[in-house]
């Protein structure tokens, strides 16, 4: 992350194949840096309404450049959406595209113009597939955490909840997980079913990382409420599964192993935090936007003054600010500064 890589022209190929792309291949920019000049957003869209034969091409390139040039994918992917024709808005074809694209403008570090995209993506009269939707709303709610929106994520999944009710969804689950995270850097107790009992929906749907990061919360709203014996066992199931996955797994849900750290410095199991929070700077990020980072740091940086490394503990946090700015870093270390 941060380094700038060319796009290799077998990268760009299919791209050109499908009539959207033309001129000299771009270049990507830094991740997060600038916004403009990868390409002519206003032209080069390869003839204009009507060539929509390309868009399966351009998914399939944008998903190679997806994670080390988004800037790229956003452009390409605006390029095929301009090229549809006005019968396909909210079909297939145009779906197809506005979701990649909410997920390249979030790695970009666009967060704004990706939650616009996704509040049109997910309104209710786009009836998007089950697991489209699923991805959409989780990202949704990501992006509302990275902005430090935390009371506009709890609010986005529990009215999902609420929507699904008691219909079986693999993305239950995870947004109940999700729901009480906000909850807890919004400093409000979860609301929604106890953290524990998205731990069982998990194991029936063989989804172990989510059944972890169920047991993480728990332990950790235990903690909370002064329960450190029982917070240590459930921590300790936790941190169980997440050792036995492999390290690319808890991947997309890196805010799991935050949860986790925290509570475990909560529980005075500082040598198991750090490990755990410092897997989880290992993971974060890849071909999904994730809000983990600077929660992972103020909690490293507050280990830290726990132990004694001031310096650290400041590197810590400046990067977390540097990352995340210093409104939504200030949330997240007022938080923590209360429950330590």
């Amino acid at each position: 992350m941060g380094n700038e890589s060319a796009v290799h022209p077998e990268q760009a190929r299919p791209y050109e194949g499908a009539g959207i792309w033309r001129g000299p291949v771009p270049r990507a920019p830094r991740h997060g840096g600038e916004r403009g000049g990868v390409c002519d957003r206003g032209g080069g869209h390869g003839g204009g309404h009507g060539e929509d034969h390309g868009a399966p091409a351009v998914l399939a390139a944008a998903e190679v450049v997806m994670r080390s040039a988004p800037e790229t994918a956003v452009c390409w992917l605006r390029a095929a959406l301009s090229a549809l024709p006005p019968e396909h808005r909210d079909g297939p074809r145009h779906v197809s595209l506005l979701e990649p694209l909410s997920r390249a403008l979030a790695l970009a570090g666009r967060l704004e113009e990706s939650r616009d995209l996704l509040r049109e993506i997910t309104r209710p009269a786009l009836r998007l597939p089950g697991a489209v939707r699923t991805s959409a709303v989780a990202r949704y709610a990501r992006v509302e955490c990275g902005l430090g929106n935390y009371g506009a994520a709890r609010a986005l999944l529990g009215a999902e909840l609420a929507r699904l009710g008691d219909a079986p969804s693999r993305g239950t689950a995870a947004f109940v997980v999700g729901h009480g995270i906000a909850s807890v850097l919004d400093g409000r107790p979860p609301e929604h079913p106890a953290p524990e009992r998205a731990r069982w929906p998990a194991r029936r749907n063989g989804d172990p990382v989510t059944e972890a990061g169920a047991l993480a919360l728990a332990g950790l709203c235990e903690t909370l409420t002064g329960r450190i014996e029982a917070a240590r066992d459930t921590l300790t199931a936790s941190a169980a599964i997440m050792e036995g996955l492999t390290e690319a797994e808890p991947a997309p849900h890196a805010e799991y192993l935050a949860v986790l750290g925290w509570g475990e410095i909560l529980a005075g199991r500082f040598p198991e935090a750090e490990r755990h929070l410092r897997r989880g700077l290992r993971v974060v990020g890849g071909d999904e936007f994730s809000y983990a980072e600077p929660v992972l740091l103020v909690a490293l940086s507050h280990l830290g003054l726990r132990a004694g490394t001031v310096a650290e503990a400041g590197r810590l946090t400046s990067e977390a600010r540097r990352l995340a700015g210093r409104r939504v870093v200030e949330r997240i270390a007022a938080l923590a500064s209360r429950s330590w």
